[in-house]
């Protein structure tokens, strides 16, 4: 059939005919009756954030500074990308208040997810079997690695690893680095913002 059409010795509106005539014919049109369907309400998903005095808004989590869970938060009105979540620290949400306060509004942590990433970087003098340490208090801590990337510097031994990890909580969070702090050659463990 195709090799038909493809050739012009069938057309398209000749094959549209014999499928309709294949087709089993329609109920009249006194048989049908207007479907009303509920307008869904959407459901609010886990890491809502609430604003206050206004309902459902557009909102994205800020890349620069990537608020957690219970963290303070401040959201900044975008011009047609809705409200920009940021941490009240941020240097950016600090420098856009400066510019523009009018468009600062407060908002609050909804519905908190049961997980939510959290991106680290770890610098620590290299050694054989620092990742594997690494890797270990992580997995005692039931931590999820989302990413990794890690690096040596040859010349002055220094590894340094950035890690997307799947969190539970800031306490969680906390507890970890301190762990990680704690291991012998580590110069540095903090959340990158």
């Amino acid at each position: 059939m195709f090799a038909t059409i493809g050739h012009g010795a069938l057309t398209t509106s000749q094959v549209v005919s014999k499928v309709q005539d294949l087709l089993p014919q329609a109920p009249p049109a006194g048989d049908n009756l207007p479907v009303i369907r509920k307008p869904k309400t959407p459901e609010p998903s886990k890491g809502d954030v609430r604003i206050r005095g206004v309902g459902q808004l557009m909102t994205q989590i800020a890349h620069c500074c990537q608020p957690a869970p219970f963290e303070p938060i401040a959201g900044y009105i975008t011009q047609g990308r809705g409200v920009t979540i940021h941490r009240q620290d941020c240097t950016n949400l600090l420098a856009l208040a400066n510019q523009h306060s009018e468009r600062i509004i407060e908002v609050s942590w909804g519905e908190t997810p049961a997980t939510y990433p959290v991106d680290i970087m770890i610098i620590a003098h290299d050694r054989s079997g620092l990742l594997r340490d690494i890797a270990s208090i992580l997995a005692n801590e039931q931590v999820n690695v989302l990413g990794a990337n890690t690096l040596t510097d040859r010349e002055t031994s220094i590894a340094r690893m950035g890690l997307t990890l799947e969190i539970t909580d800031v306490l969680q969070l906390s507890r970890m680095l301190d762990k990680i702090s704690q291991l012998r050659n580590v110069m540095e463990a903090y959340r990158k913002s």
